[in-house]
């Protein structure tokens, strides 16, 4: 039998941030928003229960798709 497929935390934002990037390609604005306020929803979490198993400075390419978000907040 197969073990299931396990993502690291990094891997599962990199398919959000990737998600968000598309519709911003699409000029789905709002629907890209919100895949990016999920991304920084969930880095936050990440980093404050210190489940992050990768180092933080891997996130780079993250930041630079939500720095809008956060320059709003």
């Amino acid at each position: 039998m197969q073990e299931p497929l396990s993502l690291r935390p990094t891997h599962a934002l990199a398919i959000v941030n990737n998600v968000g990037a598309i519709y911003r390609l699409l000029h789905e604005h709002e629907k890209s928003n919100m895949f990016f306020r999920h991304l920084l929803s969930k880095m936050s979490v990440l980093k404050d229960s210190g489940h992050v198993e990768e180092s933080v400075d891997r996130w780079n390419g993250f930041w630079s798709n939500i720095i809008g978000l956060v320059a709003h907040i």
